[in-house]
């Protein structure tokens, strides 16, 4: 029984990989105005609400003071991988999530200076599902709570009529619950983890923005480290059989979220309300914490690692005006997973996906107000941590298939005075 007991907590490790399987993605959804519909190439043409998520020097060349608003997000997830909860058993779940607005707000100083005032969603997940194996008495059940929110100020200041620099500071606060359970009917093992916790950082963005001539943009960006600032988190787990209830408990444990730091180069050409077009490339760094760490309630000292190492991303985009007020915008933008590779010691980790992104949206541009409607698809494959037959019959860990795919409707927009 000893043996079932690890064998099935060992595939609940691999079950609870999957349940976070986008985790070490840094671009689940496209945030922004205009910026939503070209990729997020806003580097070098970001102004008004997409400077002051993507490059806070574009605030400088802003010419009249906007309010923005996104309107929720709407959008549907879903995740396969094989084998990766048991011998022919696959983790598939699909599940609809709405994304909370985010607000900008830009006010002029004067004819050099902007300030701006804003509140971001970039990472929100949802799911909640039952999976079920009735013929061999194995169930499954997760839901799971993500989401991260940036607020904060940020200011642009053009030093000459071909330079502008800008900074944002950002409070970064996070909350993270999940519930993931197992049952083996035909081993008589139950098994169940529940964790949730909150984290509280903040991170700076500096950047500037160069425009030799009329129409070429160059820019460039440097976001630091989250640094922690407060986070608290819990941690249960029980294993129940015939004969034993093997209980983990935690409380008030010391939680830390942590960004990585980036750097952005961009460049565009932009003939404006005609035609412009972007490239940004990004460059996160690789980074490691303790996500969790704490003693339990029998004075065992316990910590959760996590790990991202360093990938780089690309973002492109175009946008066209039609009969001067409606600009049509598409895009591509890569979310490469930087996950470590999927082995046994890194069963706790999230799957390893690279995702790839498609974009577009069509829009209404008046004196005062700007309208757009858009989608964003993503989707990609990689690995997971599962499960195969051994050559003695007893299952073994292995690395299997893993697709993922995620769909956003967005609504965004301006009003400027």
């Amino acid at each position: 029984m000893k043996t079932m007991r690890m064998l099935c907590a060992a595939a609940l490790a691999g079950y609870c990989a999957c349940a976070v399987a986008n985790e070490a993605n840094h671009q689940q959804y496209v945030v922004g105005e205009r910026a939503a519909g070209m990729g997020g190439a806003a580097c070098a043409l970001g102004q008004d609400v997409d400077a002051a998520y993507y490059n806070p020097a574009g605030l400088g060349w802003v010419e009249r003071n906007s309010l923005s608003l996104s309107a929720n997000l709407y959008g549907f997830q879903r995740y396969q991988s094989e084998d990766s909860i048991y011998i022919e058993e696959d983790f598939k779940t699909s599940s609809f999530v709405t994304i909370p607005s985010a607000m900008s707000s830009v006010f002029r100083l004067d004819d050099k200076t902007t300030l701006s005032l804003s509140a971001f969603v970039p990472r929100r997940y949802s799911l909640s599902d039952l999976i079920a194996f009735p013929a061999v008495n194995h169930f499954y059940n997760v839901s799971r709570e993500d989401q991260t929110l940036w607020v904060g100020p940020a200011a642009g200041h053009a030093l000459s009529t071909n330079l502008s620099v800008g900074a944002s500071v950002y409070g970064v606060y996070r909350t993270f619950s999940t519930l993931e359970s197992l049952t083996y009917g035909d081993m008589r093992v139950a098994y169940s983890r529940d964790l949730n916790y909150w984290s509280l950082g903040m991170l700076a963005v500096l950047g500037a923005q160069y425009r030799p001539d009329d129409n070429w943009r160059l820019g460039a960006s440097v976001q630091s480290p989250t640094v922690s600032m407060a986070g608290r988190g819990k941690y249960q787990s029980t294993v129940v059989d015939d004969d034993t209830i093997d209980p983990i408990y935690m409380d008030e444990l010391d939680a830390d979220s942590r960004l990585p730091g980036r750097i952005t180069a961009g460049i565009a050409w932009e003939k404006e309300k005609v035609f412009a077009a972007g490239v940004d490339v990004t460059y996160h760094f690789p980074t490691s914490f303790k996500l969790l760490e704490g003693t339990d309630y029998k004075g065992t000292y316990r910590t959760m690692e996590m790990r991202y190492e360093a990938v780089v991303d690309v973002n492109v985009g175009a946008e066209y005006y039609v009969l001067e007020n409606y600009p049509l915008r598409c895009g591509f933008f890569t979310s490469h997973s930087s996950a470590p590779d999927v082995t046994r010691t890194t069963e706790d980790f999230p799957a390893q996906i690279d995702l790839y992104g498609l974009t577009f949206s069509v829009g209404r541009v008046s004196e005062n107000v700007a309208l757009s409607l858009g989608l964003n698809y993503l989707f990609g494959s990689g690995e997971d941590y599962g499960w195969r037959v051994g050559q003695d019959g007893y299952p073994v860990d292995a690395v299997v298939d893993a697709r993922e795919q995620q769909i956003f409707l967005f609504f965004n927009t301006s009003y400027m005075f």
